[in-house]
Parts: C-alpha cells; sequence; structure tokens
C-alpha cells in the first residue's frame, strides 16, 4: 500500500520533480526571482551584514526556510545578483550597432551613452560586486567567461572583436584591451557621475571602436 501511494505521488503535477516549462518550475523561478529582488533592496538598505534572512525573507513573501531552500547562505544570494546584473550586460551588448549602421561612431556613440544609462541604473549595486569577487575565486572564472561571451556577441558584428581561437596574440589583446575600455568609460562615468564629460567620452570611445572595427 506504501509502495503504490509512493508511486502515485510521483507522478502529481505538482512533484518536486516536476520538469522545466512546468506550472512548479515557473513558480519556484518567480519565488528565486522574489527573494533575489528582495535581498538587492536589502543589501543595498542595509548592508550585506547586516541583512538576516529573517528579513529578506518578509520582503519577499516566503517563509525563512524558503529562502534558504534556494539559497543556504549570502554568497550565493551575492552571486545570483551578480549573475542578474551581468545578464542584463549580456542585453546591452547584443544592442550594438551594426556594420550597415550609417555613421558608424555615431551609433557606437549612442549604444555607450544607453550603457552609461543602464549602468547609473544600478550604480549601487556595484559595491557588492567587490564582496563576491573577494570572497568566492570561482567568481573569477565566470569574470573570463562573461567577457567572452560580450566578445563573442560583437564579434558576431564585427570580425576585430572575433577572436575565439585567434591564434595572433595581437588580435587577442586589442580585442580585450577594447572590451576592456568600454567597460572602463561605463563605470567611470557612472561611478564619477559625469555630464558632459559623458557625451565628450561616449564621442571619443565611439570613433574609436568605429576605427578598431573598420576593415583593414
Amino acid at each position: 500500500m506504501n509502495r503504490n501511494s509512493s508511486n502515485h505521488r510521483k507522478d502529481l503535477p505538482f512533484d518536486d520533480a516536476a520538469p522545466p516549462g512546468s506550472l512548479r518550475a515557473e513558480q519556484k523561478q518567480l519565488t528565486r526571482r522574489r527573494i533575489v529582488q528582495a535581498a538587492r533592496t536589502c543589501f543595498l538598505a542595509d548592508g550585506v551584514a547586516e541583512t538576516g534572512f529573517n528579513e529578506i525573507a518578509r520582503r519577499a513573501g516566503v517563509s525563512r526556510a524558503t529562502v534558504y531552500l534556494h539559497f543556504p547562505g549570502k554568497q550565493p544570494l551575492l552571486l545570483a545578483l551578480l549573475e542578474e546584473d551581468w545578464e542584463a550586460q549580456r542585453v546591452l551588448f547584443a544592442s550594438a550597432p551594426w556594420p550597415t549602421d550609417s555613421e558608424l561612431a555615431g551609433a557606437f556613440s549612442r549604444w555607450l551613452a544607453r550603457m552609461v544609462k543602464a549602468y547609473r541604473a544600478r550604480r549601487e549595486s556595484m559595491g557588492l560586486y567587490a564582496l563576491v569577487i573577494a570572497q568566492d575565486p570561482a567568481t573569477h572564472l565566470r569574470l573570463s567567461e562573461q567577457r567572452r561571451a560580450l566578445l563573442a556577441e560583437l564579434g558576431s558584428r564585427f570580425p576585430a572583436f572575433a577572436v575565439a581561437g585567434e591564434a595572433d596574440p595581437e588580435r587577442r589583446v586589442a580585442a580585450f584591451l577594447m572590451l576592456s575600455q568600454i567597460e572602463q568609460f561605463c563605470m567611470l562615468a557612472t561611478i564619477e557621475n559625469w555630464g558632459a564629460e559623458a557625451v565628450a567620452g561616449a564621442d571619443l570611445l565611439g570613433r574609436a571602436i568605429a576605427a578598431f572595427v573598420a576593415p583593414r
């Protein structure tokens, strides 16, 4: 009897082993997102060390046990925040100009301006990422993977950025340096709260990127 009952439970649609795309899986993902957003709010308002899981659970509208079910500690939560922002960064890079765009330098300049605006929207979260990187050495590997993904996105448009498997070290370094300039400009414009400097910087860097991707 018990064995039959157990088999019956396995067939229920809301079993823990529900396949991806099922209603239960979607609800679990929504709960996870609520917890991550609640953690971001708490960490930014009160600090990571001062934030307890009870407060995160209260803001997310779930039990403390549910928070622990998804995230056994603060470090996984911080990493989830970082991954969320990395995904947003990949979306931004997916909106980069195409070679067919007219006046490519201006197109890159406008793209950089959108990037700065997006970075500023997440300005307060930047301090959290230093904690993730300092406490989790594996994050360095993920950061490298993120940069390769960004290069691949740009490389799908411009051969100068398509350096995956490239044998020439100078080409690889040149692509990574240009990517670093893009990231550093957006971060500086955000941290320093540049006004006119951000506009001038976007124009300068836009011209530099256009020259970098120009056919040789």
